[in-house]
């Protein structure tokens, strides 16, 4: 549905998958929540991608993976209509300390940077 650029309720939801709206709020919290698995679910793909894709160590190993990712999200599509059409709420998820997207980036990059130290780069 995010891919599609429709928006996501949960009511609306929960009867597509046929289930009560209690069991959707238990299985996914609420809908920021939701939201930021299905960007992760986007987004840890995409690092992975470019982990494998860069070459090299240290800070330019560092600097290539994120010039792979940045430049994949700065054309996606999905991600340019929902900061269009919603910029605060894209950025209450994007970035929020709140957000479990935030908390996973920050951890995944947190992660790339001890590897690097740790291989001695």
């Amino acid at each position: 549905m995010w891919l599609k650029g429709e928006r996501i309720h949960l009511a609306s939801l929960s009867a597509e998958l046929n289930i009560g709206r209690a069991t959707l709020f238990r299985w996914v919290g609420n809908k920021d929540l939701l939201l930021g698995e299905v960007l992760w679910s986007l987004y840890a793909p995409l690092r992975q991608e470019a982990l494998n894709a860069t070459p090299g160590n240290g800070v330019d190993f560092v600097v290539g993976v994120y010039r792979h990712i940045n430049s994949t999200l700065l054309h996606s599509e999905p991600l340019r209509r929902f900061i269009r059409e919603d910029p605060e709420y894209a950025l209450k998820i994007l970035t929020s300390s709140q957000s479990t997207l935030h908390s996973r980036t920050v951890e995944a990059n947190t992660r790339t940077l001890r590897d690097q130290i740790a291989g001695g780069h």
